[in-house]
């Protein structure tokens, strides 16, 4: 129980960085910039390539998840239909 708390605070970290981070890129958008070392532009590229990276780990997970999910189903299909069909289910009488 103790690893699925921590699963779920993370979880709603991320969710929090993303949503704040967002927040400060679009509320930023429209600063004064003072040159080339704007500390406000160096931030908004910062952010936004974090949240480039969280988005492609995220879908990364997504993909190997459903590809887990996949296989696991088709294991437990090919399984199913191996015991499916037996003598006993098909009714075969078996006598000489």
């Amino acid at each position: 129980m103790k690893g699925k708390k921590r699963t779920i605070f993370i979880a709603i970290l991320l969710i929090f960085f993303t949503l704040f981070s967002r927040i400060f890129v679009i509320a930023e958008s429209n600063h004064d910039c003072i040159g080339d070392d704007c500390p406000i532009c160096e931030m908004v590229a910062v952010l936004e390539n974090s949240i480039k990276d969280i988005y492609l780990a995220k879908t990364a997970i997504a993909v190997f998840g459903a590809l887990v999910f996949a296989i696991v189903k088709a294991l437990f299909l090919c399984d199913k239909n191996h015991s499916r069909f037996t003598l006993t289910k098909l009714k075969v009488k078996l006598s000489n």
